[in-house]
């Protein structure tokens, strides 16, 4: 039950840190990341308690899985679907809900390659550095595609890590 709790956490953690740059750096909306943590919460409790019911699988499959219900978020309750926001980047949210809910399991498991995790935090700080001189941007527009653009780069590289070791299983 506490593992459960805590890879829940770490997952919110990871899919609030996308809020944080685009409530706070693109679009100053405050409430809007207060609001996002508890659809997060939730989405990352259910993931993980199936991924701890059901035990095994590919990762390919729980990244997939992962993805379903924030994709279904951003489709039906926020108006991101392909037909309601053409503009808004499918792949990219594909790419950010497939990958937060599942990085939150593999940092609390011990079946995680330690050398995975520490290149995962190497890239999490990274991605983190380059990201805070984006708040001496004066124009609002360039901002926007600064704080939305880039923090999905950091997605795409956990994404590229939790494919790059397919091998494991969730026992």
């Amino acid at each position: 039950m506490i593992r459960l709790l805590i890879a829940t956490l770490l997952s919110v953690i990871l899919a609030e840190w996308l809020e944080l740059w685009y409530r706070f750096g693109a679009t100053w909306d405050p409430q809007a990341f207060v609001g996002a943590t508890a659809p997060y919460a939730l989405i990352a409790l259910g993931f993980h308690l199936v991924l701890t019911l059901v035990n095994r699988g590919p990762v390919w499959l729980w990244w997939l899985l992962g993805a379903l219900p924030g994709m279904a978020l951003e489709w039906f309750a926020i108006g991101n679907s392909p037909w309601g926001n053409p503009a808004a980047s499918q792949v990219g949210m594909l790419i950010f809900h497939g990958s937060w809910p599942i990085w939150g399991r593999m940092f609390d498991r011990r079946w995680i390659c330690a050398r995975q995790c520490r290149m995962a935090l190497v890239w999490w700080a990274g991605w983190s550095l380059c990201l805070i001189p984006g708040f001496l941007i004066p124009s609002g527009e360039w901002r926007y595609v600064f704080f939305v653009v880039l923090p999905l780069g950091f997605y795409a590289g956990l994404a590229a890590l939790t494919l790059w070791r397919g091998d494991w299983a969730a026992a």
